[in-house]
């Protein structure tokens, strides 16, 4: 079974266990969503394994589909009429549709030349190239690309390679950014309808219509950032985008969010920023490794994003109880400037550089 066919299928067992388990096993969130953050890692991982070379920009308008906005549609249209399990039963239908992938999807040409299957590797860039040349583009004459000489070793595929020198500190700093990213905008989701309905007593209808619009501006921001984060860089936009997202938080703080417009307009803002960081780590991972440890490293980014996703909220908790709602977005604004001061410090830049001079 090759790794195509055992990503789909492992995705697919993924969303049928998330099911099994809101209806029977009733295992803690937190453990559940490890599984589904496993799952998810895999199939973007799936993406980058076999077009890596994609630009930036068309991957990332292709995932933006999926990121929050039919959660949102569908959160707020199931939710108050049918209850929060509708969502399991809805969320099989995209399993079900993984199945027939494995069966059109080719192998990675990175991965078979790792494997030193050449032949079946230019099988596979022969049929890309003539769905190019079908499309009417010409394509250019391949060129060499010098290896450095890491490359020419042989392959120390495993965990211990995200360690080694030329990748424990780009481990590291991803492992930071997913985690601070994460926790802002995972704590923001989960809480802010729960502020709205018991702190500014919002009925619960409309409490998820400002959550609702608060993924639509999700969205319009991940749509800018596909569109120029290939020509800001990678670096440069998430520096900003960290730093940037501080302002509305310190407005919340300074101002003492006393209304739920307010904190809808800015939080809101806050969020649609840390999500262009949130949405294009996977891709952003992907570019810091090769294809030996690719998956593997954005498997454990998207690990980190589940451990986000159970301490971000719980801290809320903790500060909301203890000193009240301005520490909340204290708390959010300290990550995110942390978020950014490690962007700025060991951030790698891959704007304009193949993934073989990047990750050898």
């Amino acid at each position: 079974m090759t790794f195509f066919q055992l990503a789909t299928l492992f995705i697919c067992l993924v969303a049928a266990g998330g099911w099994v388990n809101a209806r029977t096993l009733k295992l803690p969130h937190g453990v559940a969503m490890l599984f589904v953050g496993a799952g998810g890692a895999l199939a973007l991982a799936v993406l980058r394994q076999f077009a890596p070379g994609l630009a930036g920009a068309q991957a990332l308008r292709a995932a933006v589909a999926g990121i929050d906005f039919p959660q949102a549609v569908l959160g707020y249209l199931l939710v108050p009429a049918l209850g929060w399990q509708s969502l399991f039963y809805v969320g099989l239908i995209p399993a079900v549709l993984t199945l027939p992938m494995r069966f059109f999807l080719p192998e990675s040409p990175r991965w078979l030349i790792s494997k030193g299957r050449l032949a079946d590797a230019e099988t596979v860039v022969r049929r890309l190239e003539k769905d190019v040349e079908a499309s009417g583009k010409i394509l250019a004459a391949p060129s060499p690309i010098p290896l450095q000489p890491i490359a020419t070793q042989e392959a120390r595929a495993g965990w211990r390679e995200l360690f080694s020198p030329m990748y424990r500190e780009r481990t590291l700093m991803l492992w930071a950014l997913w985690f601070t990213a994460y926790v802002v905008n995972n704590g923001l989701v989960t809480w802010l309808p729960t502020l709205y309905t018991k702190i500014f007593n919002i009925p619960l209808q409309t409490a998820l219509g400002f959550g609702f619009a608060t993924n639509i501006f999700g969205v319009f921001t991940s749509i800018v950032c596909a569109l120029y984060i290939d020509r800001v860089g990678r670096r440069r936009w998430y520096i900003a985008a960290f730093f940037l997202a501080t302002a509305p938080l310190l407005c919340l703080f300074v101002l003492g969010a006393n209304s739920a417009t307010e904190v809808l307009l800015l939080a809101t803002l806050t969020y649609g920023i840390v999500q262009t960081v949130a949405f294009s780590l996977y891709l952003y991972t992907a570019e810091l490794y090769p294809t030996r440890i690719r998956a593997l490293g954005n498997s454990i980014g998207g690990a980190w994003q589940r451990v986000a996703a159970g301490i971000g909220p719980n801290v809320v908790a903790g500060l909301l109880g203890a000193y009240g709602l301005r520490s909340v977005f204290v708390y959010f604004g300290v990550l995110a400037l942390i978020g950014g001061a490690l962007t700025w410090s060991y951030a790698t830049e891959t704007k304009g550089r193949t993934l073989e001079e990047l990750s050898p």
